[in-house]
């Protein structure tokens, strides 16, 4: 979360970014001080039948463009299981977006139905790792699950690099 909202914020001095906070915990909305009550957020944009465009969930903050998460999104990974379509509702989402130049997807630190959604609608991704054993072992999962998304759903997508965090 500090990695995305520290990157959205270094992007939006570049041009026009919106963070999209895909982490059923919602720091990021949080430290956007974005709502999540009485208006769209992800959550609607991804299970919502009728494909509720992106914009309109779409909060514009003092620290810039966000779309909020909702504790919702972790029933989001029950109601998407097994529904192939399902993987692309962000992608379709983003594609059907624009005024942006940038987009920045802060996930879930966990391999889920909305991370391969995330994955499947990105260009690049730069993983945050800490230098312990336990987040080496996680690097190797997330590189498997990256590897899967390229070579089935998305070619495209590229590993920009690692950054190192608290280090």
């Amino acid at each position: 979360t500090t990695t995305a909202t520290t990157l959205a914020g270094i992007l939006a001095k570049k041009g026009k970014t919106l963070l999209i906070d895909a982490d059923p915990q919602g720091n990021s909305t949080c430290t956007y001080q974005a709502q999540v009550e009485d208006c769209a957020t992800l959550y609607d944009v991804i299970v919502d039948s009728e494909m509720l465009p992106l914009a309109s969930a779409v909060q514009h903050m003092p620290n810039g463009d966000i779309v909020a998460s909702d504790p919702l999104l972790a029933k989001a990974e029950k109601l998407l299981d097994g529904d192939v379509e399902g993987l692309y509702r962000l992608k379709d989402a983003v594609e059907e977006l624009e005024g942006y130049e940038y987009l920045v997807i802060d996930t879930a630190p966990s391999l889920s139905v909305i991370l391969y959604n995330c994955l499947i609608a990105a260009d690049q991704v730069v993983i945050p790792v800490t230098a312990d054993a336990y987040s080496m072992q996680g690097l190797m999962q997330l590189h498997s699950t990256i590897k899967a998304v390229q070579r089935r759903q998305n070619p495209q997508l590229k590993i920009a690099g690692l950054l190192l965090v608290k280090y």
